[in-house]
């Protein structure tokens, strides 16, 4: 008689020799909802750019109006074009090099490092205090 142990199921079971051992339940990952690939997840714009990489080609560009194999007409694309305007990235705000350099400077690890600088600096400790400069230096430099 052989004895196993299931992991899964915290269980003992015995079988005899020669009898077929059964594999232990493996957990499986859970299939998508069959809803998801529909367009009814697709009711609110949001839904749109959270589930779309989800959904079916065809619910999708029947959801969006859109010929697949020919694409827009170019009445629609025009109309399109008027009603949301043009398909471009917004302009961001330009970061500064001082805004860089503070991020650099500003994060945790850099503020101790400076403190051991000082604290190396005024117990005349200079090579503790070089080193733990070029620490610092190469962090802002590299971070």
């Amino acid at each position: 008689m052989v004895v196993t142990s299931n992991p899964y199921a915290g269980e003992i079971s015995s079988t005899e020799p020669g009898e077929p051992v059964t594999e232990p339940d493996i957990p499986r990952p859970k299939e998508k909802p069959a809803s998801l690939s529909t367009c009814d997840t697709l009711s609110r714009p949001e839904d749109l750019c959270e589930n779309a990489h989800i959904v079916e080609v065809a619910n999708l560009a029947q959801h969006l109006g859109v010929d697949v194999q020919n694409g827009l007409s170019i009445d629609e694309a025009a109309a399109r074009l008027e009603k949301n305007g043009p398909n471009t990235i917004k302009d961001t705000e330009r970061v500064s090099m001082f805004q860089i350099l503070l991020r650099q400077v500003s994060n945790s690890l850099t503020l101790v490092l400076v403190i051991v600088l000082i604290l190396s600096f005024s117990l005349h400790d200079y090579i503790e205090g070089g080193v733990v400069t070029a620490v610092v230096l190469l962090n802002i430099v590299v971070g």
